[in-house]
């Protein structure tokens, strides 16, 4: 955000279209990893390498959450 031109630092401030869009976008890569994590719990016996996946529902649960709160931040 903060960026130096010829010696000089000038700030690039976010708007709320901007922080919008981000929200959007970060609930998107929550609900694949969810979705992702429900096939690899469904298909591990099917394909044991899916055992492996570092993503558990709890994580989803988490980041869900920590979604929720930045959500009910005001940005505007």
């Amino acid at each position: 955000m903060q960026q130096k031109l010829d010696g000089k630092v000038s700030w690039n401030v976010p708007t709320a279209d901007d922080v919008s869009k981000l929200l959007d976008a970060s609930q998107a890569f929550i609900t694949a990893f969810d979705n992702f994590s429900k096939f690899a719990a469904e298909k591990s016996d099917e394909i044991p390498t899916l055992k492996t996946v570092p993503i558990t529902a709890q994580d989803v649960t988490d980041l869900q959450n920590q979604l929720e709160i930045v959500k009910k931040m005001p940005f505007y």
